[in-house]
C-alpha cells in the first residue's frame, strides 16, 4: 500500500470490511461486521480492514446490488447511481461516505465486476497482469488503524506444524533493495486440514507499517486474493485462509512493504494446502470415490436434473444425487440407477445405520421441507457434496460446523434436523 506515515482518523471515522468470493471473482466491502461475518461464515473469504471511511460527508458512496449477476457496484456518481438504477440494479443506499487522504482506486473486468482498493500496486497489477481496466480514483479514505488485522477472530489451528519454505530475498519485484530491511525473517505454518496459513515476519525496522500479502493458487494465477497486515513492534503475525475448502495443491504468498513510495518485496513463501480430512476408511472403493469426487471442487457448478445423460457426465454437470451415484460408480461401485437417481431412491440403496455410527463413504441424506440433499461424508466433520450452497456453488466440501445462510444454521443442525436416513453403500 503506497501511503505516508498513518493519519490520525477522526472519531466519525469507521472500518470497511473487504469480502472475496471466488464462485463469482468479486469483492465486497461493508462497514457493517455482522454483514461481514455472515458473508464469511457462507463461504467467503475475510480479507480484513479495507481502509477507513467517513460516517459522513457531503459525498456519499452509493452501494447497488445486480440480482441477475450478483453483483455489487459501489459508486460516488448520482447520475450513474441513477441510470443503473433503471438498468435493474437494486439500489441498496449509502455503503458510506468519502472522503480522507488516500485515493481510492476502481478496477473493471469483463464479467461486470468491480475491484476498489487503495494500493496502487495491486491496481497496476491487476490491470496490467490479470485482465482488469483501471477506471480511475473512485473516492478517497483513510487508511485502517491498528486493528487491521486478519488475525482477529479466525484463530490458528491447534495442529499447526512447520512447513518448508522458500524464501526470496530482497526484491521479489525487482524494485530496489534497502539494506537496513535485510535482517527480517520470515517463517510460515500450516494449519493441517483446515487450509489455513500462518505468515510471520520478524526484525521489521519502524517505518514500515503494513505489508501486503497477495496469495494465489499456482496453477490458477487469477484468483489472486489480497490480504492486508499491520506491523505492530516490528512484528507481523498473521492467519488467513489460503483457499475454498476442498481444493489443494501448490500456493504462493508474496510480502511486500511500502517503502519510500516504492513497493519492496520483502519475501515469497511457497507452500502446499490441504483441505482434506487426515482420514481413511481402508477401503478402496470408498477411497476412489471420494478422490475421484475432490477432483471435481470448484470445477463442477451445481446443475439441477444433470448428471444423467453421457453428454452430462462428460460436462461434469451433476446435481447431488446424480454426483453421489456417479462418484461410486466410477469407483467400479453401482448404487443406484445412473438415469433415474433421486434422493429418495438413494435411502434405499446400502444398510441403514444411526447417526452416531456414521463412517467415512456413508451416504447423508434429509428432506427440508422438498428441499432434499445427500451427501458423502468423508470424516471429522467434513462432507463432500454437490449444491449451490457450497463454497463453490457446486461440488465442494463442508464442515457440520460450516453455516447455511439459506436456511440461518450450521449444515450439521441442517442435516440432524430434516435428516431421512443415512446408509451405508460399500
Amino acid at each position: 500500500m503506497t501511503q505516508a506515515a498513518i493519519p490520525t482518523v477522526a472519531p466519525a471515522a469507521i472500518d470497511v470490511y473487504r469480502l472475496y468470493l471466488g464462485q463469482t471473482n468479486e469483492h465486497f466491502y461493508t462497514t457493517n461486521l455482522n454483514e461481514a461475518n455472515t458473508l464469511k461464515n457462507s463461504g467467503w473469504n475475510f480479507e480484513g480492514i479495507a481502509w477507513e471511511a467517513l460516517k459522513q460527508s457531503n459525498q456519499p458512496v452509493y452501494r447497488l446490488y445486480n440480482s441477475s449477476s450478483r453483483l455489487h457496484l459501489f459508486t460516488i456518481d448520482n447520475n450513474e447511481k441513477n441510470v443503473l438504477s433503471t438498468r435493474g440494479w437494486n439500489y441498496e443506499g449509502i455503503a458510506f461516505y468519502s472522503g480522507g487522504t488516500i485515493a481510492t482506486y476502481r478496477a473493471y473486468y469483463p464479467d461486470g465486476n468491480h475491484n476498489y482498493t487503495t494500493s496502487a500496486y495491486e491496481e497496476k497489477v491487476i490491470t496490467t497482469q490479470r485482465g482488469w481496466s483501471n477506471e480511475g480514483v473512485a473516492w478517497q479514505v483513510y487508511a485502517p488503524g491498528v486493528q487491521a488485522s486478519l488475525a482477529t477472530g479466525i484463530g490458528v489451528d491447534s495442529n499447526a506444524r512447520t512447513i518448508s519454505t522458500t524464501v526470496t530475498e530482497s526484491s521479489v519485484y525487482g524494485t530496489h533493495t534497502l539494506s537496513n530491511i535485510s535482517h527480517y525473517t520470515i517463517s510460515a505454518t500450516y494449519a493441517n486440514y483446515t487450509g489455513k496459513e500462518t505468515i510471520q515476519v520478524t526484525g521489521l525496522p519502524s517505518f514500515i507499517s503494513d505489508l501486503q500479502l497477495p496469495t494465489w493458487h499456482n496453477a490458477n494465477q487469477s484468483d489472486i486474493s489480497w490480504y492486508s497486515a499491520h506491523v505492530n513492534g516490528g512484528t507481523v503475525n498473521f492467519t488467513f485462509q489460503a483457499e475454498a475448502r476442498g481444493i489443494s495443491g501448490n500456493f504462493i504468498t508474496d510480502i511486500y512493504a511500502s517503502i519510500n513510495g516504492k513497493e519492496t518485496g520483502l519475501g515469497r513463501v511457497n507452500y502446499t494446502d490441504s483441505w482434506i480430512p487426515n482420514v481413511n476408511s481402508g477401503n478402496s472403493i470408498i477411497e476412489s470415490a471420494i478422490a475421484n469426487g475432490l477432483s471435481l471442487v470448484g470445477k463442477s457448478p451445481y446443475a439441477w436434473g444433470g448428471g444423467r445423460t453421457g453428454a452430462d457426465i462428460a460436462a461434469n454437470k451433476f446435481d447431488c444425487s446424480s454426483f453421489v451415484s456417479w462418484m461410486y460408480h466410477s469407483a467400479g461401485h453401482t448404487i443406484d440407477n445412473q438415469a433415474t437417481t433421486t434422493t429418495y431412491s438413494l435411502i434405499n440403496k446400502g444398510t441403514g445405520v444411526s447417526w452416531n455410527n456414521i463412517q467415512r463413504g456413508d451416504l447423508i441424506l434429509m428432506d427440508a421441507q422438498g428441499d432434499q440433499h445427500v451427501v458423502i461424508y468423508m470424516g471429522d466433520g467434513y462432507f463432500l457434496h454437490d449444491s449451490p450452497g457450497s463454497a463453490t456453488g457446486g461440488v465442494g466440501v463442508n464442515n457440520f460446523n460450516d453455516w447455511h445462510s439459506d436456511f440461518g444454521m450450521t449444515w450439521g443442525s441442517l442435516l440432524t434436523r430434516d435428516l431421512i436416513g443415512v446408509r451405508r453403500v460399500v
